[in-house]
């Protein structure tokens, strides 16, 4: 008896915690994020991308191969997003990236939610040391920018 292991793609989901309610058409919104959607439509290629965004519309699109899903969330209901951890633990994703630092707890909530199959990984894209001259003698430091969190399953895919 032969047993072939072929590999499954593997399903990759992208997602923030910060609610754009100013905005309500999701084709306008996907124009105007297109340098972040060229990359996920790259890794489309080879993986099942899943992106979620917080306008204010409510629906799923399928573009260039990533299923975007528009969740319709204010930011008040984003504080404590169980549908939302609900509906990526459903996927059963291999990677999750969390775009940006300001919703540590949130994460923590959709590694608790997830189980404890997943683990932390920690990826700063860009630390931008930014001084702002609004006058002379006023300087704001912005530091750690754009951080990404990486929650990886520990698990191989295999059919």
């Amino acid at each position: 008896m032969v047993v072939s292991f072929a590999p499954t793609a593997m399903t990759l989901v992208t997602l923030s915690y910060v609610s754009i309610s100013k905005h309500s058409d999701p084709f306008l919104w996907l124009q105007r994020i297109d340098f972040f959607t060229g990359t996920l439509e790259q890794l489309s290629l080879s993986a099942k991308v899943h992106s979620f965004h917080h306008i204010h519309y409510r629906g799923h699109v399928e573009q260039n191969g990533v299923h975007y899903h528009f969740t319709g969330l204010s930011q008040w209901n984003l504080l404590f997003p169980f549908t939302l951890h609900k509906t990526i633990r459903a996927l059963n994703p291999d990677a999750i990236i969390i775009q940006g630092f300001r919703s540590p707890f949130q994460s923590l909530l959709l590694r608790l939610s997830l189980g404890k199959k997943y683990n932390y990984g920690f990826s700063i894209m860009l630390i931008d040391l930014f001084v702002s001259i609004k006058s002379i003698f006023k300087c704001y430091w912005t530091s750690l920018s754009s951080v990404t969190f990486l929650l990886l399953a520990n698990r191989p895919r295999y059919g």
